[in-house]
């Protein structure tokens, strides 16, 4: 029957049962149902106390149609029973529930449909992976209570064993090692099933998301079907089937619950019904070919009866898997084939290779030991390499110390390097994910190659196999290591069923430094045994401890060999190396010669002389400058390194060298004397384009660092501050980082920033301003109606006869805007900020003048102080012809706009009579005299708007654009930066940093997308776009556009076709997308945390994400309507608009009414998805973005005024 079980598999849907305790207390059972006091909520008593109950259900859901029923013995294991005092029943429990369901499934069986027993195996109510004493169990211990009850399910005749709601990971492993265990014991096989339960937060209970539980499950063959079910209704569980359904290579199961639970008169109620339930499993067959589906909580035999009714004998579509080799943490996946290579193994959690770690493990520094582990996790590696040999010391105790912690906490899969049997063994049965092992070789002959192979298949754990054999020992030539390399290969793929992909062979690295003409070769030997293995061993990886190549040489000496070295070995095929990966660096970033003498070093090319000697001396100066004390390297004095420490973003020595200046300086006179300094050799940097944005902020955090471990020893005096500021983002922005931007450098520069929020009105900054008796006021923001809201507030300012400085920033403003049109306006100073660095430099020329006029004020002669505050007006005069300056002169009625100047204006009716002309002639214009009709209407997939929120993240980050990111949001920009250096910045800073961010949003759910979107009949009427119910009869809502005053005339209606008859013949989607309030929460606590860098970067991810979703939505959007044909298959080339159609979001100049967001919110709710409008019609959380979609081919953005700028970003 168990074969049987499985053909059925490959034939059709499998059909399970639904909710046991569902039916159950449907019965309103009391104490005595369940046999006792004692006994209440035991369901599996039930199989003595009410067997006729149990049988019922059981047959309830054969007659609803079901293939299978699950055993009554959910909590059949000996440490669950003993809650209940029934421990040495077990085997007696677990027998009678088989028996119970098999007598049930006799009686429905029959030759043509025989129904079949699921022996259920339920989670238990500890957790190996956690170390909390309330929950934990030790693997050994946990595996002794599941024995009993997986050997009487087998013997009492079970079809298959489901062992199911796993919410730890290292659970389901240890019972799937034990059921495998049993098995072979009693020579049989039976079915085996794993299904894992992910929690409404996206993971399973302790952190695991679906592709690390993958990962970690793939890793057993014996496995036939690997599933979900429980905690979530099936909307929630789409996501995670649909990464199974690509990502798996096996059968799948699904068994949600009727949706998630709630209280109804008192009592549990399930909200989805029979037929809803239905139609969610026949998408799940249909569509993502699972092949196993059922119920759990809350679903009842009535559930499963529509389930059969709908979908009995169906056919799972086809899967076309991308299942890809990988290891796993307790929190997530690992690809073994990085794109690019190599996978980075961290190699400073070892004993052998880090002194430090070896000291923090003698002292038995715990914390210490977990901080070296994050350390390296932040460095950027993929897995970390963990070592706790120690002579005189108990290894296994070491790393059973080490792995609980690291296991709990770290987000890397574990590489277990130990020679000892069994420290690895201990090792495994803490590791809640799949690990590695490092290593095995033929050293000892087959003995000990035996053990290690048979540790890594038994426990689901990729191996590193070094090439040493008995004969020769390690193997320095490439052939001998391929010959190695192949004996290990065919013993542990065709012997031991290791999968070849779980094989990573190293070549052994030995070092080309010695000078010793026998060793010249070493690294070439390695690289071409690199390419041999990759050869002979199909499918199987490599992998190298890369520092022993530069054995003995000088610190940076060593840098340069280990990272030209690595270069070359990925470039022959390297999967991964054993390194330390902040002493890697891109070639860019070394001199030419010394990557050269690397290389000939590397392969053994003597011919022109000794490369050894020349790359020593080459670097003779970097090795005295390597044995310089700790700090050294910023500078000789105390000033100098302090300096330094600003400039270059350390703290090396940071807090030693401010207690050694404190012995000299005040603490006032280190901040403003030496620190100031370094922050102002910071922002010529930046204003020279020699420094990048983000290690600006790197500087401003060690800045702010510093004047915090000076505090305490400073006496605070009112106005020691260089001068004070009110930073507000205007009234209906949301935006705040540009604002937040110079709030850290203004402070890190000696000023006092009163930072008042985002969506501030002018009467707050007014308050503030007065309060805090400020110099200035900056105003901030984004949008183009932003520059319109400041202009109202300076207006205001000028009605209450208010005239402070006012500095204005934003991505909308221009500085013509501003200086021209502006400062015209404002009967105060105005100044355009650029950048951070602007306002810091406008700040530092406005105290300077507030000085000036102080002691003026100290003069006796009028005539004196009349000339001197000449002398300080701004005045912007115009240098020449050319020149696009301006000259500002106060009072000149030309410039003020009160005058008969003939300076230029904004079009309006009765400005004047040439544009009354152009007025007069658009307002004929009824469509554009040269845009074609679209050839063809696509129909709408439907009317009305629909939901969507199981939007995997994964997904939308493929729509990343990295190059927007990286310069606009990040700010690193080209101009005026070394190619080479802006090369390293990417690829030491920008890349690795996106890359752990990514993980990060991963594994934090920091990312959250959902969508609404609808389509409606639609027809154009002149300027008018006109909106209508689905009767196409009833106006629903109008949008009017402005019309193009040039070239083609265009205006956005005139891509939809003209009412016919006063009725619609075309169709209009709109949509808005958000990523969820959660990273704007995380960006905030940066903020107040400090943590500029992290500040910006994730700011600057939320935006493009939201940015990414818009274009993953509208791509998935043109697929719905069946305009996606035209589509590019480049993600590239999706940015530049290559399909058909286009969207457009409210604000911009083809629609530039932001008012009309209230429209859109009223045809599709966005309100549903946690979208919300400001009283200026902005969208929060920011992260969001809406549009209103056409399908017309020739659609695109343009400027409607004449000489506006025509390239337009949503």
């Amino acid at each position: 029957m168990p074969a049987r079980f499985l053909d059925i598999l490959q034939e059709r849907v499998f059909i399970l049962d639904g909710g046991m305790g569902t039916s159950i207390h449907a019965n309103d059972p009391v104490a005595a149902d369940w046999g006792g006091e004692k006994l209440v909520n035991l369901s599996d008593a039930m199989n003595f106390s009410r067997p006729e109950w149990i049988s019922a259900i059981h047959k309830a859901y054969f007659e609803a149609g079901c293939d299978a029923v699950e055993t009554n013995t959910f909590n059949g294991s000996r440490h669950v029973l003993a809650e209940f005092g029934w421990e040495d029943r077990v085997t007696e429990v677990n027998r009678r529930g088989v028996e119970i369901a098999r007598d049930a499934a006799n009686q429905y069986s029959t030759p043509s449909r025989p129904r079949f027993v699921v022996g259920s195996i339920g989670p238990g109510t500890k957790m190996p992976s956690l170390l909390n004493e309330s929950i934990y169990m030790h693997f050994d211990e946990m595996s002794a209570s599941y024995r009993p009850q997986i050997r009487a399910m087998i013997e009492a005749g079970v079809d298959a064993l489901l062992i199911e709601t796993c919410f730890d990971i290292l659970q389901a492993k240890c019972v799937v090692i034990t059921a495998i265990d049993v098995m072979k014991e009693m020579g049989v096989k039976v079915p085996l099933m794993v299904q894992v339960t992910i929690e409404r937060t996206g993971t399973m209970l302790p952190g695991t998301d679906i592709a690390g539980a993958l990962s970690t499950l793939e890793a057993f063959p014996e496995i036939d079907v690997i599933g979900l079910n429980c905690a979530t209704g099936p909307d929630l569980m789409l996501s995670h089937v649909r990464y199974l359904s690509q990502y798996c290579s096996k059968k799948i199961s699904v068994l949600p619950n009727a949706g998630l639970p709630e209280n109804l008169n008192g009592k549990t109620h399930f909200p989805l019904g029979p037929e809803e339930l239905a139609q969610w499993h026949e998408r799940f067959v249909d569509e993502f070919g699972v092949n196993v589906i059922g119920g759990c909580c809350g679903t009842k035999p009535t559930h499963l009866k529509a389930v059969c009714d709908r979908i009995f004998g169906k056919k799972p579509a086809p899967r076309a898997g991308k299942w890809e080799p990988a290891v796993s943490s307790l929190f997530g996946s690992v690809n073994l084939m990085q794109d690019p290579r190599p996978m980075l193994i961290g190699e400073r959690t070892n004993t052998n290779g880090s002194r430090k770690f070896k000291q923090l493990l003698e002292a038995q520094d715990m914390n210490g030991l977990v901080q070296m582990a994050q350390e390296q996790e932040r460095e950027g590696v993929h897995v970390l390499d963990v070592c706790t040999a120690f002579v005189g010391r108990d290894e296994i105790r070491d790393m059973r110390e080490v792995i609980k912690r690291y296991n709990e906490v770290i987000r890397l899969p574990i590489m277990v390097d130990s020679t000892e049997v069994p420290v690895m063994e201990e090792a495994l049965k803490l590791i809640s994910g799949k690990a590695i092992l490092n290593s095995t070789n033929l050293e000892e002959g087959r003995h000990k190659l035996d053990k290690v192979a048979g540790l890594a298949r038994k426990y689901g754990a990729a191996l590193v196999c070094g090439c040493i054999d008995e004969h020769r020992g390690m193997a320095r030539t490439a052939e001998h290591k391929a010959e190695v390399a192949k004996r290990i290969y065919d013993i542990c793929t065709q012997e031991f069923g290791i999968p070849a992909h779980d094989l990573l062979f190293d070549p052994l690295v030995l070092p080309v430094s010695t000078g010793q003409i026998e060793e010249r070769r070493n690294g070439l030997e390695t690289i071409e045994g690199i390419r041999l293995i990759k050869e002979r061993c199909p499918g199987a990886l490599t992998t190298v401890g890369l520092s022993n190549v530069s054995f003995g040489l000088s610190p940076y000496t060593r840098q340069v060999v280990n990272s030209v070295f690595l270069h070359y070995c990925v470039q022959y095929g390297l999967d991964s190396a054993i390194l330390h990966a902040s002493k890697i660096v891109p070639l860019a970033s070394i001199d030419e010669k010394g990557v050269e003498l690397a290389r000939r070093l590397i392969f053994a090319e003597y011919d022109q002389g000794d490369p050894l000697q020349e790359l020593i001396e080459h670097y003779a100066d970097r090795k005295a400058e390597g044995g310089k004390t700790k700090g050294a390297s910023l500078g000789d004095s105390v000033e100098e390194r302090l300096r330094q420490a600003i400039i270059q973003g350390r703290r090396d020595s940071l807090f030693a060298d401010l207690e050694l200046a404190r012995e000299t300086y005040t603490p006032i006179d280190i901040i403003n004397n030496i620190l100031l300094d370094g922050m102002k050799v910071v922002g010529e940097l930046f204003g020279s384009g020699k420094m990048q944005l983000p290690f600006v902020l790197q500087s401003a955090e060690v800045m702010k660092a510093a004047v915090a471990a000076l505090e305490p020893f400073m006496e605070k005096v009112e106005g020691e501050e260089k001068g004070k500021i009110v930073l507000a983002t205007v009234k209906g922005d949301v935006h705040d980082i540009g604002k937040n931007l110079v709030d850290i450098i203004l402070t890190n520069n000696g000023y006092k920033v009163y930072n008042i929020g985002i969506k501030q009105p002018v009467e707050n900054m007014i308050t503030a301003f007065q309060e805090n008796q400020a110099d200035a006021i900056g105003m901030s923001g984004l949008l183009v109606k932003s520059t319109v809201i400041m202009k109202e507030d300076l207006m205001t300012l000028n009605e209450r006869g208010l005239t402070p400085p006012v500095i204005l920033g934003g991505a909308a403003l221009t500085r013509r805007y501003v200086e021209e049109d502006l400062t015209r306006l404002y009967r105060g100073k105005l100044f355009y900020g650029e950048d951070a660095f602007d306002g810091l430099r406008i700040m530092d020329k406005l105290i300077e003048q507030k000085k000036a006029k102080a002691q003026l004020n100290r003069l006796g002669s009028s005539a004196l102080r009349g000339l001197v505050e000449r002398a300080n007006q701004p005045v912007y005069q115009n240098a020449g012809p050319g020149d696009g300056s301006l000259t500002v002169l106060p009072g000149d009625p030309a410039v003020n706009g009160n005058g008969n100047g003939n300076g230029s204006h904004d079009h309006a009716p009765g400005c004047c009579p040439a544009h009354d002309a152009i007025h007069q002639a658009m307002a004929n214009i009824r469509r554009s005299p040269t845009l074609e009709r679209a050839p063809n209407l696509p129909p709408a997939p439907f009317f009305g708007s629909k939901v969507l929120t199981d939007i995997d993240v994964r997904d939308v980050l493929q729509y990343l654009n990295e190059r927007t990111l990286f310069s606009t949001q990040w700010q690193f920009r080209k101009g005026g930066v070394d190619p080479r250096e802006y090369e390293r910045q990417m690829q030491e800073v920008a890349i690795p940093a996106l890359n752990r961010l990514k993980q990060y949003c991963l594994d934090e759910n920091v990312l959250q997308p959902k969508a609404v979107y609808g389509f409606f009949p639609c027809g154009s009427d002149g300027n008018d776009l006109i909106v209508f119910e689905e009767d196409r009869r009833t106006e629903k809502t109008r949008f009017h556009f402005p019309r193009q005053d040039h070239g083609d005339y265009l205006c956005l209606a005139d891509y939809f076709e003209p009412l016919v008859d006063g009725q619609p013949t075309d169709v209009v989607s709109l949509f808005a997308v958000t990523m969820g309030e959660e990273v704007s929460k995380r960006t905030a606590q940066l903020y107040e945390d400090k943590k500029y860098q992290d500040y910006l970067f994730l700011h600057g991810l939320g935006v493009e994400a939201a940015e990414a979703l818009a274009e993953w939505f509208h791509r998935y959007l043109r697929q719905q309507w069946g305009i996606g044909a035209d589509d590019s298959t480049q993600i590239q080339k999706l940015f530049k608009k290559h399909y058909r159609g286009c969207r457009y979001a409210f604000g911009y100049p083809a629609c530039p009414n932001l008012a009309d967001q209230v429209q859109l919110f009223q045809l599709i709710q966005p309100e549903r998805i946690g979208l919300h409008l400001t009283e200026s019609y902005l969208l929060e959380p920011e992260q969001s973005t809406t549009a209103i979609v056409t399908h017309h081919p020739k659609a695109k953005y343009f400027n409607v005024k004449q000489g506006g700028d025509d390239t337009m970003y949503e």
